[in-house]
């Protein structure tokens, strides 16, 4: 799994990569994804918008990595608890 956090100065550009992230991910925070794509299919997804000032991270998580969520996932799909 790959955390994607970004920003983008502009919102139209920051809608679209929310959109194109949003097809294959789980959305966790305004402009945070978990994803399972590869690093090239979500490079190829958030570096192809033409922005002068953006900021990108990706971070690979292992597969048997402990993670705990707290509260509910952003698009309301289910709850979280501890």
């Amino acid at each position: 799994m790959r955390l994607v956090v970004y920003d983008y100065t502009e919102e139209n550009i920051r809608s679209r990569v929310r959109k194109s992230l949003k097809k294959d991910g789980l959305h966790v925070q305004l402009s945070v994804f978990e994803s399972n794509d590869s690093l090239q299919d979500i490079k190829s997804k958030i570096i192809r918008e033409d922005s002068p000032n953006f900021r990108i991270a990706v971070f690979r998580i292992r597969r048997n990595a402990q993670t705990i969520k707290i509260g509910k996932h952003f698009d309301h799909s289910d709850d979280i608890v501890l």
